[in-house]
């Protein structure tokens, strides 16, 4: 927290905060357009990004600045333009396999209310597919979808891939009652980090599709993430040492990226923020990290 100090009625503490913000407003500005759509907090406004900036020490706000700046940001209109481009490689690989249309099916991933039905209905939605509308299912209803299909294909639709840990888990626990490892089985995602990806290709019979591959400069402890001195690094995991909620996020990813709808737990908690909230309000908390 700002500690102020008062001299003749003036209170410094708040003083240089202005000042901090007046010389840093062209950033700033650009932060809260950006981040205007972010849905867990109903978007950011300049209270809350002051909130947040003024839980660091004056010393280290142009470094917080930056690390706002430099996280990898995926903006709703974003995510709907890449909803084509996922199409496109859908329609790739359904050409390559062979499967007739009738026969494929999409499936969001994971359970209900999870990011995978955001995606699952964005893809249909902002690809004209309502006339497919009988092609979208439940991961319960495919037994029999597959049974009545003589080209049987699978695509799992979802925003993102860490650590895989997830989807291996769920294929282990769920999916490998409900789907045959011998059928056509995809994960097509929005972004995925390389290793995950891998992972699930080693794990299980799931090939996964990213449209975006997240390059290790977005992990902020990567050799590759060159925008931050040692130094700086440094203090960004003092700072998240300090929140705790996993400071490198999941896995120790140590990721700076987000998307609208949700901050991945594969990010730093320095973005979080602290679980509940109580000792450290996230710039862009995650719906989870939001609950007590």
């Amino acid at each position: 927290p700002v500690t102020s100090h008062t001299t003749g009625g003036l209170v410094m503490g708040a003083r240089d905060f202005a000042d901090f913000c007046t010389d840093n407003q062209e950033v700033i500005t650009e932060l809260v357009e950006r981040f205007s759509d972010y849905e867990p907090t109903g978007g950011l406004d300049d209270a809350k990004l002051s909130h947040w900036l003024k839980q660091f020490q004056p010393q280290h706000r142009e470094l917080a600045l930056k690390v706002a700046e430099s996280i990898h940001y995926y903006g709703i209109h974003e995510v709907n333009k890449l909803m084509a481009t996922m199409h496109k490689l859908v329609v790739q690989q359904i050409e390559a396999g062979g499967a007739a249309a009738n026969d494929v099916s999409f499936v969001p991933l994971g359970i209900t209310g999870e990011s995978g039905e955001d995606i699952a209905r964005r893809y249909r939605n902002v690809n004209g597919l309502h006339g497919w509308r009988d092609r979208f299912v439940k991961a319960a209803q495919l037994p029999e979808r597959i049974f009545q299909s003589k080209t049987p294909t699978v695509f799992f639709l979802d925003d993102f891939i860490g650590t895989g840990d997830q989807v291996v888990g769920y294929w282990e626990e769920v999916l490998s009652q409900l789907v045959p490892d011998y059928i056509g089985i995809y994960l097509v995602v929005v972004a995925a980090m390389p290793d995950g990806a891998r992972r699930i290709e080693s794990a299980t019979p799931i090939r996964v599709l990213p449209v975006h591959t997240v390059p290790t400069r977005h992990q902020i402890l990567s050799g590759a993430c060159q925008r931050f001195s040692p130094h700086e690094k440094r203090t960004v995991c003092h700072y998240c040492d300090k929140i705790g909620n996993k400071p490198m996020g999941y896995g120790d990813c140590g990721l700076l990226l987000s998307f609208a709808y949700g901050t991945p737990n594969n990010s730093v908690s320095v973005i979080r923020g602290s679980k509940g909230q109580r000792s450290w309000r996230g710039l862009l908390p995650g719906w989870e990290d939001l609950q007590d």
